[in-house]
């Protein structure tokens, strides 16, 4: 694949000040939603469960849209995919908000890893009942503490594959050393297996317990 650059720098498009205007915009839309929603998890009366289901259900379908690109890019560079090249970088930019997406669903890890009952049946304190013998002898698994440093690991495991894949993608832009690539497809095997197991454990861990 041939990695000599074809665009004059006169013809790249960049988003300049609507780039800003618009990430300000989101970002207002962002804390104005957030308010809302916060008055109305308050005004429910039901010890927070309804805002921090939705809470979750939102998180989770943005952070299936980062988990799917980095299955994107991983799969691009295994078998050597040609088409896919033109929005290869599309997808590790979306992968680059691994380290928000891991802040942000600390609004909901916080809460479960300090105690709060309300979202995960295991964290309620009929699951620690000694006559609930389906989850009694996983309740060392299923903890608030454990849960947390498992959500930590997760998040560590994506942030070190895409930025491994988006820096050395970027790396070969700037030298158009093209054996970067087959350094690429050799490491996207076994990472292809590291992703498959997080993201199953991640799946039913997070969104299904």
């Amino acid at each position: 694949m041939s990695t000599e650059k074809t665009l004059h720098p006169d013809e790249k498009v960049k988003a300049g000040t609507l780039g800003k205007r618009l990430a300000g915009a989101g970002a207002a839309i962002l804390v104005i939603f957030l308010i809302l929603s916060i008055i109305l998890g308050a005004s429910k009366g039901d010890h927070w469960r309804r805002f921090f289901h939705a809470y979750v259900i939102g998180w989770s379908f943005v952070a299936s849209i980062a988990i799917g690109s980095l299955f994107f890019v991983i799969i691009h560079h295994l078998v050597r995919a040609q088409w896919s090249t033109v929005v290869r970088r599309l997808a590790e930019i979306v992968t680059g908000s691994f380290p928000l997406l891991f802040v942000v669903g600390l609004g909901f890890i916080i809460p479960v890893a300090a105690g709060y009952d309300g979202l995960y049946y295991w964290g309620h304190h009929d699951a620690h009942h000694a006559a609930n013998h389906h989850l009694h002898g996983k309740l060392g698994w299923l903890s608030g503490g454990a849960f947390a440093l498992r959500y930590a690991i997760y998040f560590a495991i994506y942030i070190g594959l895409s930025r491994y894949f988006a820096g050395t993608s970027r790396k070969q832009d700037e030298s158009g050393d093209e054996a970067l690539s087959e350094k690429m497809r050799i490491a996207a095997g076994p990472m292809v297996i590291l992703y498959g197991i997080t993201t199953v454990f991640f799946g039913f861990d997070v969104l299904m317990s």
